[in-house]
């Protein structure tokens, strides 16, 4: 999961009221990582977009995890299998990590104006 952690969140968390915070997430917005050593992790939906033709999902913990300092977000490429549920994607090129995190921050810009 490293090479999809990016630096970045959609609010400071402490500088307003639960209520008014972004990151008051529902329960159909959490999604159940497993990990290659099986261990299960929860995350909270940021966004999905597309850019480019493809679309991406972003990730932060609901939890703290060893590694992840908060704000830290995972940025995965979606895609569907067969069956047309969703597969997330490692990003597997830097360019296209860094190209992906910059439309995430551009959206969260342009929600905060």
């Amino acid at each position: 999961m490293d090479e999809n952690k990016k630096k970045g969140c959609c609010c400071d968390h402490d500088e307003h009221a639960a209520e008014d915070c972004c990151c008051d997430y529902e329960d159909d917005e959490i999604v159940t990582l497993v990990s290659e050593d099986g261990e299960e992790q929860e995350f909270f939906t940021l966004a999905t977009f597309d850019l480019d033709g493809k679309w991406y999902i972003v990730l932060e913990p609901a939890q703290p995890i060893e590694g992840f300092q908060e704000g830290d977000v995972i940025i995965f490429r979606l895609e569907e299998d067969e069956n047309g549920e969703d597969i997330y994607q490692p990003i597997e090129t830097e360019e296209e990590l860094e190209k992906a995190f910059a439309e995430f921050q551009r959206m969260l810009e342009e929600e905060i104006e």
